[in-house]
C-alpha cells in the first residue's frame, strides 16, 4: 500500500483514536479514511482500480495500428526508433517528418497509422502479429546453449527486436508459429481457459495390432486421452489414410504427439497450420514471415481488447462472434 504525507495528515485529523495499527489492511484504511475526507485526499492502495500514481516510469506498451491518437514521441518509441529521450532529440534536430513536414513537438498527437520518415526513410509500425513458417530443425527460442538453430537464425531481425514467439513448436515439428508485439494478446492466445484452437496435420503409424485410423480414434480423442499430465480431449476433423487432422485447445509440451501415441497411433510428422482464426496458406514458404492482416488481424484485435469475463462466456475465442472459421478460412 502507498501512503504519503497527506495520507497520514488526514488520518491524524480523524482524532487520536484513529486505529493506526490497521494500516496493514489497505481495505480497512480506505473504508475508514475515505468515508471521512474529500475525494482528493482519499487513500488508495496500489491494487485499487482508482489508484493512478503520478510520475511512474512505466515502459511504453507497444501500440498496434488500430487508428488511435497517441503522442508522437511514444509512437516513434513504439515503432522501435529509440527511447523517448532519443526520439525527442531527433525531433529537435528536425530529422523526423510527417507527411513531408518537419515536426518538432514530442507531445504532438498523431494517428498511430500515420506515415512518418526519419532521415528520409519510412518508419513502419510494428505489427501486432506476424506468421512465421517454422521449418523442422529450428527450435522456438531466441538462443540456444547447445548450438542448435533457433529463431534468430531465420527470422528477420526487425521482428525479433520488438516481438516474441507465442508459445513454442517442437524442433521436429513444422508449421505456423506466431510472433506477437503485445503481451496481453499473447496471454490470451496461450491460456487454455480461452479455448483458442490449434489445428495440426499429422502423419501417424498404427501400433502393432491397431487398425488404420478411423471412428475408434475419433471417439477416443474426443473423450480425452490420458497422458502423464492428465486427460486431454481433442477433435479429429479429417482422416485420409494415415494422415489425421487434429484440433486441441491448449499447447502443453508435445501434447498432440503424446495424445496420439497413447491412443495407439504414434506421430511420424506434425505440422501446425492454424492458430485460432489465423490459417497459414501454402503461399507462405518454409522460413518465411508474413504480417497478419485482414479478418485474421480483426480477430486478433478483438481478442486483445475483449475483457476476459466476456471471452470466458464464449464457447471458443477462436473466431470472431457469429463467424465460423471452417467456412471462412483466411490465409496468414
Amino acid at each position: 500500500m502507498r501512503l504519503n504525507f497527506k495520507s497520514f495528515k488526514i488520518a491524524s485529523l480523524c482524532g487520536p483514536m484513529f486505529p493506526f495499527y490497521l494500516l496493514k489492511s489497505s481495505r480497512v484504511v480506505q473504508s475508514h479514511v475515505n468515508s471521512k475526507v474529500p475525494h482528493c485526499f482519499r487513500l488508495y492502495s496500489s491494487t485499487s482500480p482508482d489508484f493512478n500514481p503520478k510520475n511512474e516510469n512505466k515502459r511504453p506498451r507497444l501500440v498496434s495500428s488500430i487508428g488511435q491518437s497517441v503522442r508522437l514521441d511514444r509512437l516513434l518509441a513504439n515503432r522501435g526508433l529509440g527511447s523517448r529521450k532519443e526520439v525527442a532529440s531527433y525531433l529537435k534536430k528536425g530529422r523526423i517528418k510527417i507527411n513531408g513536414q518537419i515536426v518538432q513537438g514530442a507531445s504532438t498527437k498523431v494517428n498511430d497509422n500515420v506515415k512518418i520518415t526519419f532521415d528520409g526513410s519510412i518508419v513502419d509500425p510494428i505489427p501486432l502479429l506476424v506468421a512465421y513458417h517454422k521449418p523442422k530443425g529450428i527450435i522456438s527460442t531466441m538462443s540456444d546453449d547447445w548450438g542448435r538453430k533457433h529463431l534468430k537464425d531465420s527470422v528477420p531481425e526487425i521482428y525479433l527486436k520488438h516481438m516474441h514467439p507465442v508459445g513454442r513448436l517442437d524442433a521436429d515439428s513444422s508449421g505456423l508459429l506466431l510472433l506477437s508485439s503485445d503481451g496481453t494478446l499473447t496471454h490470451k492466445l496461450l491460456q487454455p481457459k480461452f479455448k483458442v484452437e490449434r489445428e495440426y496435420k499429422c502423419l501417424v503409424e498404427p501400433k502393432d495390432g491397431m487398425p488404420p485410423p478411423g471412428h475408434s480414434l475419433i471417439d477416443k480423442v474426443f473423450e480425452g486421452v490420458a497422458t502423464a499430465d492428465g486427460i486431454f480431449p481433442g477433435e479429429i476433423t479429417g482422416i485420409e489414410g494415415c494422415k489425421v487432422k487434429v484440433i486441441v485447445k491448449e499447447g502443453k509440451y508435445r501434447m498432440v504427439r503424446r495424445m496420439l501415441a497413447n491412443a495407439g497411433y504414434p506421430v511420424l510428422e506434425l505440422h501446425r497450420f492454424r492458430y485460432g482464426d489465423i490459417v497459414m496458406g501454402s503461399e507462405l514458404g518454409e522460413g518465411e514471415c508474413k504480417v497478419i492482416e485482414g479478418r485474421a488481424l480483426r480477430w486478433a484485435q478483438w481478442l486483445r481488447k475483449t475483457p476476459e469475463k466476456i471471452l470466458l462466456a464464449e464457447k471458443s475465442a477462436s473466431v470472431l462472434p457469429q463467424e465460423d472459421i471452417r467456412q471462412n478460412h483466411v490465409s496468414a
